[in-house]
Formats: C-alpha cells, sequence, structure tokens
C-alpha cells in the first residue's frame, strides 16, 4: 500500500527527475521487517494465552509488536527515498504509531478473544481485515502529511527505477 500509494502520488508538472525514486533494499526491508515481527506477535499470542491474564498480557505484546512494525514500515521505506531529503514531525510519529498500536491490539484482541468462533466464519475474518487495512491506510496516511520533502537531486535514468518498487511490492503481495 506504502509504496504503490507514494507511486500514484504526482509532484510538480509530472517531470520524470522530480518524482520520489526509492532504493530497491530499503523497499524489501520495509517489508521483511513487519513479517518477521507479525510472526513474534502472533507466537506469542497463540503461545502465551493459556489463562484470561496470560492471553491479554500477550495481546498488548503482539498489538505492540505489529503496530510498531507496521509503522516501522512506513519510515524506513521513507528513508530509502533517493532524491529527496524527507523530514518527519514528532507528532506525526506518534499520532502514527498510536493508530497502528491501537489498532492492531484491537483487532487481534476481537480475534483471538474469540478465535473458536472465527474458525469457519469468514465474514468475521474479513471485518477483522477491513479493520486493519483501515487503519493501517489512516496510519500511513497520518505519517504521510507529517513529512515534508525536500528535493536534493534531480533523477536522470528510466522511469524503471520508479516503478521497480511498485513492482517489488506487488510481486511480494501476491506471493503471499
Amino acid at each position: 500500500m506504502h509504496f504503490v500509494g507514494n507511486r500514484a502520488i504526482i509532484l510538480g508538472d509530472g517531470a520524470r527527475e522530480i518524482q520520489l525514486y526509492y532504493n530497491a533494499g530499503f523497499t524489501i526491508l520495509s517489508m521483511i521487517l513487519p513479517i518477521m515481527f507479525l510472526f513474534f506477535g502472533f507466537s506469542v499470542a497463540e503461545r502465551f494465552s493459556q489463562t484470561k491474564k496470560s492471553l491479554y498480557i500477550s495481546l498488548i505484546v503482539t498489538g505492540l509488536a505489529a503496530g510498531l512494525a507496521i509503522t516501522a514500515m512506513h519510515y524506513i521505506g521513507n528513508f530509502g527515498t533517493t532524491n529527496y531529503k524527507l523530514s518527519n514531525k514528532v507528532g506525526f510519529i506518534l499520532g502514527a504509531a498510536a493508530i497502528a498500536i491501537f489498532a492492531c491490539w484491537f483487532a487481534f484482541t476481537l480475534f483471538f478473544h474469540q478465535k473458536e468462533h472465527w474458525i469457519n466464519t469468514w465474514w468475521r475474518r474479513a471485518l477483522i481485515a477491513g479493520i486493519l487495512a483501515g487503519t493501517v491506510s489512516g496510519m500511513h496516511w497520518t505519517a504521510s502529511v507529517g513529512t515534508t520533502y525536500q528535493l536534493r537531486n534531480y533523477q536522470h535514468g528510466s522511469i524503471t527505477s520508479r516503478n521497480q518498487n511498485a513492482i517489488i511490492a506487488v510481486v511480494m503481495v501476491s506471493e503471499k
């Protein structure tokens, strides 16, 4: 969502040399880290949910891990911007992180607290997926609003380098 959304941004009059370009390494890193953190979070929630108290503590850990991973995905991806210097306002970083953490905690609490009711219920899973997708988008746009872009240098080269991050993102999502 991040790279596809940023690929849709057209700066200035659409001149190729002032559009956003990203380093492919940061793109891949920003996708791999959340997978690892989400795996950790889900493992904690699944393993340490024997009692109600341990379930709720594990869901706090899971919400923190997932929310911070999603927030980090945005900012790590932005570190890879090759032709702009990005400045982020602290209040927006904290706001984006709060949105992501709360949304992940809320969605996972619903899911794990009632997991025996979710086994074969597609609409409940779709509801949780919709909550997460909407809030992840909200987190990304909150973070984007708090970002200022200062052109460092003009990008020279083919449009392929601009498209590669969108291609990487689409391929990694479709492989899941």
